[in-house]
């Protein structure tokens, strides 16, 4: 029977058991789990995991905003399937550890029978096939472009290639917009990623972000200073303040206008917090 996981994730929809609400809400609680660690993923011993997380996601947002504009841009004519593959998804599984993805045009069922029937699928990654289409391909609907064999949905296409093939058993599909993990299982299984909307959230979020005034401080995960009321970095040294244990860089706000202090004892040594005790 299929199900349908209800979360607080917005973006991700799951849909069967590949991908359970509640072990998204795990990992995000960091309880319990193997592989959240920076060693895990292969970092300096003196990196930090969000950090890592910051640096890809800035990264991904800017080429994110230059492939979006583009495809605003784009004539009716020109199809983007190349604007979304290189512009977009190949950076983004690139930044996600796929690597550069060869193009691969199609894939066997049976790599070792030169007669048996290949599937129009763009890319392979470790026996993981990667179907990347253009933007304006929509992932449940027939693909008008392809031989009449294979004019179906994306989804469907990979979905059909997971079941028969005995090599394959996870998959990937997504036109840019969308991202969905397939899993080879006759009963229909997945795990989808509105990308669009992730971005949009974010900037909803950056918006409103001065009016929520009981948001945590930003300075506490990201590492460095940060404007406790917007997460703006923009902040202009304002002199220091001191309390009897505690010496406080003073910051304003060049984005909102508030003010934010930051610890130098944490970062001069204790002798500081000593300074004038006798």
């Amino acid at each position: 029977m299929q199900t349908v996981s209800r979360s607080s994730f917005t973006t991700v929809t799951t849909e069967g058991a590949i991908l359970p609400a509640d072990l998204l809400q795990r990992i995000v609680d960091g309880r319990e789990l193997e592989g959240l660690r920076p060693e895990d993923y292969h970092l300096a011993p003196n990196e930090r995991l969000n950090e890592a997380i910051s640096r890809s996601w800035n990264r991904l947002l800017g080429v994110w905003e230059g492939f979006d504009e583009q495809r605003t841009n784009l004539p009716e004519d020109d199809r983007g399937t190349t604007l979304t593959r290189e512009r977009w998804l190949l950076i983004l599984l690139q930044e996600l550890g796929f690597g550069r993805l060869p193009f691969q045009g199609s894939l066997a069922l049976d790599s070792e029978d030169e007669e048996s029937a290949r599937y129009p699928i763009s890319h392979e990654y470790d026996r993981s096939p990667l179907h990347m289409v253009t933007f304006r391909q929509l992932l449940d609907r027939a693909d008008i472009d392809r031989a009449q064999r294979f004019r179906r949905s994306p989804h469907s296409l990979m979905q059909e290639f997971l079941n028969r093939s005995d090599r394959h058993l996870w998959g990937i599909v997504s036109n840019g917009l969308q991202l969905r993990v397939l899993r080879d299982n006759v009963s229909f299984t997945r795990a989808a990623y509105n990308i669009n909307d992730v971005v949009l959230t974010e900037r909803a979020y950056d918006r409103l972000l001065p009016w929520i005034s009981s948001h945590p401080n930003h300075g506490l995960f990201v590492g460095f200073p940060a404007c406790t009321n917007c997460g703006g970095t923009n902040l202009q040294r304002r002199g220091t303040a001191r309390t009897k244990s505690m010496e406080y860089q003073r910051y304003q706000c060049r984005d909102c206008g508030s003010w934010v202090r930051d610890r130098l004892a944490e970062r001069r040594g204790r002798k500081h917090i000593m300074a004038g005790v006798t």
